[in-house]
């Protein structure tokens, strides 16, 4: 029935809710020992390009510890992968 439908779709709704939260829980887990650690210092923050003024010639991806917790809080990480 179309009731039985819909009251599965919510369960499935909020078991995905469930598995975001803790993938953000888990993430959020992650980056925080991640800088703790002296050696991800460099990538606390984004490069400065005054500082490294061929930087984003060289990676074509940049990415760094503060720019993934605002994806993080933002749900732009959807999976694991």
């Amino acid at each position: 029935s179309d009731a039985a439908a819909l009251s599965e779709a919510g369960e499935h709704d909020e078991h995905d809710e469930h598995a975001l939260r803790e993938l953000r829980i888990f993430l959020r887990a992650v980056l925080h020992e991640l800088r703790k650690e002296r050696k991800f210092a460099h990538f606390q923050k984004p490069i400065d390009p005054e500082e490294v003024p061929d930087y984003y010639e060289i990676v074509e991806r940049p990415l760094d510890l503060e720019t993934m917790r605002m994806k993080v809080d933002t749900g732009e990480y959807l999976t694991f992968e």
